[in-house]
């Protein structure tokens, strides 16, 4: 089994979350909020296993060591595990 990489999210990415969290429950329902939540989680818990996993790029332009990952390339592992356990993130130091 492979070891997870630590996710560590800035205190503005955790903003930026919160914030993107919030705005999708109000334009589209705590159904959709949920949705998009468990696919943000499921996306960390992807890099954490598979940091340089297809769908990711280096941007140097941004820090070095900085990469991109997009949550699309995470929709089918999400939809695979609806009721992943959420104590994986929940251990982990995230920004």
């Amino acid at each position: 089994m492979r070891e997870r990489s630590r996710i560590v999210l800035s205190p503005d990415a955790q903003r930026d979350i919160r914030e993107a969290l919030k705005w999708s429950r109000e334009r589209f329902g705590e159904r959709a909020a949920v949705r998009y939540r468990d696919l943000l989680k499921q996306a960390l818990r992807d890099i954490a296993v598979e940091p340089q996993r297809p769908g990711s790029r280096d941007r140097p332009d941004l820090a070095q060591g900085v990469r991109t990952y997009h949550l699309y390339f995470s929709c089918t592992s999400a939809v695979a595990a609806p009721e992943a356990p959420q104590a994986a993130l929940r251990n982990r130091d995230i920004f």
